[in-house]
């Protein structure tokens, strides 16, 4: 998957947040509608905090990295690559504890935190793509 699909699934589960948000907003709750709108807003953020940070916050650290010590650019890129497999794994480790409390405590509110697993899941996969391109040679033509 390339950079342009990953930005398409972003803006996709932006849209998905969105409605999400707004639905619970207007459900009617024993919170007031002011907190319910603070954590709208919260979850919107951390959402796109976790995409945006993982997704770029890494590409400059490797970035650091690799000007001071060079000569151990693969290795750089495969721990980065690794560490991004593990940003995309943990989420769904969480999601099962996530449904365990759902299911089981009828703790509905858990559910909010899907919207920034999901957030954390893609920008792992935005920062591999980003280091497997970095990782393979380019032909100029």
């Amino acid at each position: 998957m390339n950079e342009h699909k990953i930005k398409k699934y972003y803006i996709t589960l932006t849209v998905v947040n969105l409605v999400i948000a707004l639905i619970f907003t207007f459900l009617p709750s024993e919170l007031e509608i002011s907190e319910r709108v603070k954590t709208a807003v919260q979850v919107n953020i951390v959402f796109h905090g976790a995409y945006q940070g993982i997704s770029r916050f890494f590409i400059w650290v490797f970035e650091l990295i690799s000007k001071d010590n060079p000569n151990n650019f693969t290795f750089h890129i495969k721990f980065f690559i690794g560490f991004a497999f593990v940003m995309m794994i943990l989420p769904f480790l969480s999601a099962v504890f996530i449904f365990k409390s759902v299911i089981f405590e009828q703790e509905y509110q858990n559910l909010f935190n899907l919207i920034f697993l999901s957030g954390m899941v893609l920008g792992g996969y935005s920062m591999k793509s980003k280091f497997k391109d970095k990782l393979t040679p380019r032909t100029t033509s």
